[in-house]
């Protein structure tokens, strides 16, 4: 149980330094582009959705904290389900949508 705080309040604490629209190096395959590749991006906007998406996966985290304390047992089905669903969402809209670029 202490593994799921510790990860919760690493996921709070990157959503603040994503929403603050700051920690663009941390961005899987953004930190790796050259200078002029950044350029065409919204960092900004890039990063506070990065920030809300960290923000969602600690409330599924400490939801599943708070049902492991209660012994939910419904759940870890959601648990599981929710972040799958918002990865493939995430990963769709990074990779289709124009939302990031200037």
């Amino acid at each position: 149980m202490n593994v799921q705080i510790a990860v919760t309040v690493l996921f709070v604490v990157l959503g603040i330094v994503f929403i603050t629209g700051n920690g663009g190096f941390l961005i899987a395959g953004y930190n790796v582009k050259s200078e002029e590749e950044k350029k065409k991006y919204d960092q900004k906007s890039l990063t506070r959705f990065m920030g809300i998406v960290n923000f969602v996966m600690a409330g599924i985290l400490f939801l599943s904290y708070i049902g492991s304390c209660f012994r939910w047992t419904g759940l870890p089905v959601l648990v599981v389900i929710l972040p799958a669903g918002i990865i493939v969402f995430v990963l769709y809209v990074l990779n289709t949508k124009k939302w990031f670029k200037k």
